[in-house]
């Protein structure tokens, strides 16, 4: 990409080869942001390399769109769009399957791909990359607090339920004589998969088990997140909105547009959680059927394992993508090592920049996870928890800590969405904390100036 342009980083959660070609190739190559919005970008890059996802567009070409971005949320397409992603939220996904021949396995596997690709689709286009185009012209004509407060999700995200429900059992079997896992049993049958995903397995009884004996040894936590999540998801809440909202002096249509951009919140979340289990099942069926491959056959796509078309020969264990004016370019077998773009990243520098942050400034120490395994890390009150970004794994640690950095997010993207609903001061989308802060940093979130300031040992 042209070093001289701005550009947009975010770090995914894709894993491989074979999830590049199921989502991004997918996307871009059928055109199907253009197919849902009307337009599309023409250029993008993305480096699978260390086991990490980036992907790049051009801030320009992204801005280009806005006025088409506007026209969409205000047309009737708008409507047809969400209809449909309802549809996608009440797909059935079985999670107990048995395939009992070739021919069945095959089937399966390229309905879940179709499911997949068709989620991912219409994922893509709620990027807050898109929304927040529309929630800074807000900004500019309303009060910044007033407009973020507003855009936040009316309904609650399954993710957040689970909480709700989680505390409630903690605080029930808190105050029990004897402890009963009858009632986590219970919990597990409901939310088993709400963590599931490609790259994570469901919860399990041992997990439920550490999880409670993490967020029960202070009484005090449980108590106050729970009462927490009562009093932001309540109906008293939401009738507070309604009314800001009616008695605001705003257009009519800018009120229209702060409904539609909450709804959407809402739904990227619901979303999220459909892909990351299609997902899930895919890694599964890929798995079984190619154990003796392991992680190998996911440096191929779908099409080519479907015609088993497999050389291992081929290594894509690395590999860039890129698309040029609409014209794709890929590089594998290690010649993406000669012209890889490579982070310069000075790690001694101690102020960071975000995109957004929420709450008061506060003080903590930094604990850095950076991917879902190391979830087990020790979090009190005082931590302040640095991710590349929120996954659901991730979501149950929050109520501990103090506070959040990620490096990925804007106003409308999940790391936002839940700090800010579960009260916790952030600094979002710095791009780069994960890779300067360490463990046991002193970190002062300074949320005017979206900065996340590195203390000096004293």
């Amino acid at each position: 990409m042209d070093k001289n342009k701005k550009k947009l980083m975010w770090q995914s959660g894709i894993h491989g080869f074979f999830w590049h070609d199921l989502y991004v190739y997918y996307v871009y190559e059928h055109r199907m942001i253009e197919k849902i919005l009307g337009f599309q970008e023409e250029n993008i890059f993305s480096i699978y390399s260390g086991g990490v996802y980036f992907f790049y567009l051009y801030i320009d070409e992204i801005l280009q769109n806005k006025l088409k971005l506007k026209r969409f949320y205000m047309s009737n397409q708008y409507n047809s769009y969400v209809k449909k992603i309802y549809t996608m939220l009440s797909w059935p996904r079985y999670f107990d399957i048995q395939i009992t021949s070739d021919r069945e396995w095959k089937n399966r596997i390229k309905n879940l791909c179709n499911m997949y690709r068709k989620v991912v689709s219409y994922y893509v286009c709620t990027e807050s990359y898109y929304t927040d185009l529309l929630i800074n012209d807000l900004v500019k004509k309303y009060d910044h607090d007033l407009i973020t407060d507003l855009i936040m999700p009316d309904k609650v995200p399954s993710i957040i339920k689970e909480q709700v429900e989680w505390y409630s059992l903690c605080k029930r079997l808190q105050y029990k004589e004897c402890f009963e896992f009858e009632f986590l049993e219970n919990h597990l049958n409901k939310w088993r998969y709400i963590i599931c995903s490609h790259q994570s397995e469901p919860y399990d009884l041992e997990q439920l088990i550490k999880r409670y004996n993490l967020d029960t040894c202070n009484k005090k936590i449980v108590e106050e997140n729970l009462f927490l999540f009562e009093r932001t998801f309540g109906e008293e809440k939401r009738e507070k909105k309604k009314s800001r909202i009616q008695n605001f002096i705003m257009d009519d249509e800018d009120k229209e547009m702060i409904q539609r951009l909450s709804e959407i919140a809402y739904l990227r979340l619901e979303l999220r959680q459909v892909w990351m289990q299609i997902g899930y099942l895919i890694n599964n069926m890929i798995k079984n059927r190619y154990s003796e491959c392991g992680s190998k056959i996911f440096e191929f796509s779908i099409d080519e394992i479907l015609r088993n078309d497999i050389d291992f020969e081929q290594d894509r264990n690395e590999f860039i993508f890129m698309r040029i004016n609409g014209k794709d370019k890929l590089y594998y077998n290690g010649t993406q090592k000669l012209m890889c773009e490579q982070k310069n990243i000075d790690k001694n520098i101690k102020s960071i920049i975000g995109s957004s942050s929420y709450g008061k400034p506060i003080m903590g120490k930094a604990v850095v996870i950076q991917n879902a395994s190391e979830r087990n890390r020790s979090i009190d009150a005082n931590s302040i928890l640095v991710v590349p970004q929120i996954t659901p794994q991730i979501v149950p640690l929050i109520g501990r800590c103090k506070g959040v950095v990620t490096n990925e997010g804007g106003i409308t993207g999940h790391a936002s969405i839940i700090a800010r609903e579960m009260k916790k001061s952030a600094i979002i989308g710095t791009e780069i904390g994960t890779d300067v802060i360490k463990n046991g940093d002193m970190l002062f979130l300074d949320i005017q100036n979206y900065r996340v300031r590195i203390m000096d040992d004293e």
